[in-house]
C-alpha cells in the first residue's frame, strides 16, 4: 500500500479511537447539530463542541500516556527476563561450582554446530557468553573441530571463520576424529579433579545426551536466539549428591565415634648414661680445726710403698726416704 492511502487511514482509525472514548460528548453535538440543520450559526451548538473537543484532548493524552505504559511495561518484561536469566546461570554455576569444583574463570569448549547456530542468529558469542554467565570465559575449540569444518566445505565457512577466532584445546587424536568423539573425551577427561573444567557448548542434540549422561559436564545451547544454560541432569544431580551423602556419613561418625586421632609415635631413646647415684665421687681434703680455731684442710697421707733393689747378688729393701732395711 502506497504511504499517501496508508497515513489517512491511520489517521481515520485514532480518531474512530477518540470518538469511541467520547461516545457521550459526541451523541450530545450531533444531536444539537441535527436539531438545527437549517438555522445553525457559527456560535450554535459551541458548548457541544467545546465538551467533545476538551473530551478529545483528554483521550489524545491518555492515549499517550497508554503508549508510554505500554512501553515502560515491554522494557520491564525484557529487563525481568534478563534478570530471570542472570539468576538461572549463576544457580547452575553454583551448583557445579559446590559439586564439582568448576570455578571461574569458565573454560567454555564450542564446536562448529554452536558457531554456526551464532553466525545464524547474529549472536557475538565472546560478548554475549561473559554477559550471561557473568563472569571472565575463555572459549576454546579442538583441532578435531576445526579439521570437520574444513572437511564439509563452504557450507560451515563462516562457522569455521569463527572457530579459528578461538585458541584449540589439546586433544591427543592423531589423525583427526569427529567433533563429537573429541569434545566427549575431553569432557571425560575434565572430570578428573587435575584435569581443566569445560562448559561444552553445542547445537548436537545426540552429543548433548551423551554428556547428560556422563553428569557432571554443564551444558550450553542456542534456543530461541538466546545462550542458554541447561539445568544439571538427573546424573549430575545423583553424581553430586553421593559426595554430599559420605560427607554427611562421615560427619555422623565423627560425631558418634568421635573424631579420629593420629597415632602418637614415641621418639626412640638413645645410649643411656651411666647412673649418677652410682658413680664414686671424688674425696675431697677433710677440714681440721687447730689450736687457735682455724680450719685447715689437710691433705690425706700417701701410703709409703717398698720396692726391692737387687745388687750383687744381694737384696737390700730400701724405703721410700734412701734408708736401708
Amino acid at each position: 500500500m502506497p504511504a499517501e492511502s496508508k497515513l489517512p487511514k491511520q489517521r481515520l482509525l485514532k480518531f474512530a479511537d477518540y470518538l469511541a472514548a467520547c461516545t457521550p460528548e459526541a451523541t450530545s453535538y450531533g444531536r444539537c447539530v441535527a436539531e438545527k440543520p437549517e438555522r445553525l450559526a457559527a456560535s450554535a451548538c459551541a458548548k457541544e463542541f467545546n465538551a467533545l473537543l476538551e473530551c478529545f484532548k483528554k483521550a489524545r493524552q491518555f492515549r499517550s500516556i497508554l503508549e508510554v505504559r505500554s512501553q515502560v511495561t515491554t522494557l520491564h518484561k525484557a529487563t525481568m527476563v534478563k534478570v530471570k536469566r542472570a539468576k538461572h546461570s549463576k544457580r547452575v554455576m553454583m551448583f557445579y561450582k559446590f559439586k564439582y569444583g568448576i570455578e571461574p574463570p569458565f573454560t567454555v569448549l564450542l564446536d562448529g554446530t554452536f558457531a554456526q547456530a551464532a553466525l545464524k542468529n547474529q549472536i557475538n558469542i565472546t560478548e554475549q557468553v561473559n554477559n550471561y554467565l557473568h563472569e571472565p570465559c575463555k572459549l576454546v575449540t579442538t583441532a578435531c573441530v576445526l579439521k570437520e569444518l574444513d572437511t564439509i566445505g563452504k557450507d560451515v565457512y563462516g562457522a569455521l571463520r569463527i572457530c579459528q577466532q578461538f585458541k584449540s584445546a589439546y586433544c591427543p587424536h592423531r589423525p583427526a576424529r569427529s567433533a563429537s568423539e573429541c569434545i566427549v573425551h575431553l569432557a571425560r577427561r575434565s572430570k578428573k579433579p587435575e584435569n581443566t573444567k569445560y562448559i561444552v557448548a553445542t547445537q548436537d542434540d545426540a552429543l548433548l545426551e551423551e554428556l547428560r549422561k556422563m553428569g557432571g559436564i554443564p551444558l550450553m545451547s542456542i534456543r530461541f536466539k538466546t545462550i542458554i544454560l541447561e539445568n544439571p541432569s538427573d546424573e549430575s544431580v545423583a553424581e553430586g549428591n553421593k559426595d554430599s551423602e559420605l560427607e554427611k556419613a562421615k560427619a555422623l561418625k565423627d560425631e558418634i565415634l568421635g573424631p579420629k586421632v593420629a597415632p602418637v609415635f614415641k621418639k626412640p631413646k638413645g645410649p643411656k648414661g651411666p647412673n649418677p647415684l652410682s658413680c664414686k665421687k671424688s674425696k675431697k681434703g677433710k677440714a681440721v680445726v687447730g689450736k687457735l680455731g682455724n680450719k685447715k684442710s689437710v691433705e690425706p697421707e700417701k701410703k709409703k710403698t717398698r720396692r726391692k733393689k737387687k745388687t750383687g747378688g744381694t737384696s737390700a729393701v730400701v724405703t721410700v726416704d734412701g734408708s736401708g732395711a
